[in-house]
């Protein structure tokens, strides 16, 4: 019984500082558009996983990495806004975001 509560405790501990946690939770997320102007609406263009590993000691401006992904993932997939963007703290501190890519209109 001795050996499963260690086992337990050890286990526990490994799986917690293991895994993906989230940061932050948005309905809506840009570093290019502040709002939605009149006239616009958005277009679905599908779903992303990106990733950012900053490298501290090569970035003295390690601030804002949260910003440097959005701005990131917005380029790669020429969003305009990302919805619905969970951004998570990953192993080796690495963050991620998931998110729906959007992008501006004119409404018809």
């Amino acid at each position: 019984m001795k050996t499963l509560v260690i086992l337990f405790l050890l286990f526990s501990c490994l799986s917690s500082c293991a895994g993906r946690y989230p940061l932050l939770n948005a309905e809506m997320v840009s570093m290019t558009d502040q709002s939605l102007e009149a006239g616009m609406s958005l277009v679905d263009m599908g779903s992303v996983d990106e990733m950012l590993c900053p490298t501290p000691l090569k970035d003295p401006n390690a601030l804002g990495v949260i910003d440097e992904l959005i701005k990131n993932t917005q380029q790669k997939t020429g969003a305009d806004f990302l919805g619905e963007a969970i951004i998570f703290a990953e192993p080796d501190d690495c963050i991620s975001i998931k998110a729906i890519a959007l992008k501006k209109i004119v409404k018809k």
